[in-house]
């Protein structure tokens, strides 16, 4: 399991780094922002199985 929270930390910071590089370009980041916002409730869930094993 410290594998998948490994990689879930990796693209939730991989994809709030292209959601702010792309607010700094004057892009739209909604939609990278709520991908991260997926992904970052997939590591929470993630989280929490850990903790009930």
């Amino acid at each position: 399991m410290w594998i998948l929270r490994i990689i879930f930390l990796a693209l939730i910071i991989f994809f709030g780094w292209v959601a702010f590089k792309m607010y700094r370009e004057g892009g739209n980041p909604i939609g990278e922002c709520i991908i991260a916002g997926v992904f970052a409730g997939l590591w929470l869930l993630t989280e929490v199985c850990i903790l009930a094993d």
